[in-house]
């Protein structure tokens, strides 16, 4: 479970990052972009961090299929992650198409702020979330028995 709290701790750090990135620094105050970047950020930076600090940490049950009938209980502790990772990653999709569309609709308005400088949370948050995705189906961090 060391693995979880490095993921959450990782989270919170870079979406506090990126809030304080895209309100103070760059001035683009958009709030339902920027709360729908900040999910997607937490979400692929969430699926990154679970699944590398788990592979680092060699983790009982986070990689592989878990074999329940072997009496694993050390295997099968892991299960709700690997089950919770599942559900943002699929979740995150949904998330990834709000980003994109709130994006775009947020470049057609008028403001003082540059439009290249709009999307640079949106892309960060997309491509983090893109390389936990991927890492996700090629580490099979998927639950399966």
């Amino acid at each position: 479970m060391i693995a979880f709290v490095i993921a959450i701790v990782m989270t919170i750090v870079l979406m506090h990052a990126a809030f304080y990135l895209d309100q103070r620094l760059l001035d683009c105050r958009n709030p339902t972009r920027m709360f729908l970047s900040l999910m997607l950020l937490g979400t692929g930076v969430w699926l990154v961090s679970i699944i590398q600090s788990s592979m680092w940490l060699r983790t009982p049950g986070a990689y592989g299929p878990v074999q329940f009938w072997h009496n694993s209980a050390a295997g099968s502790e892991f299960m709700g992650v690997r089950v919770l990772a599942l559900f943002l990653a699929f979740g995150g999709l949904l998330i990834a198409a709000a980003v994109m569309v709130a994006t775009v609709i947020g470049l057609f308005v008028e403001s003082s702020v540059p439009k290249w400088r709009r999307c640079i949370v949106p892309v960060i948050s997309l491509a983090i979330f893109a390389a936990g995705y991927y890492m996700f189906f090629y580490y099979e961090f998927f639950p399966s028995v």
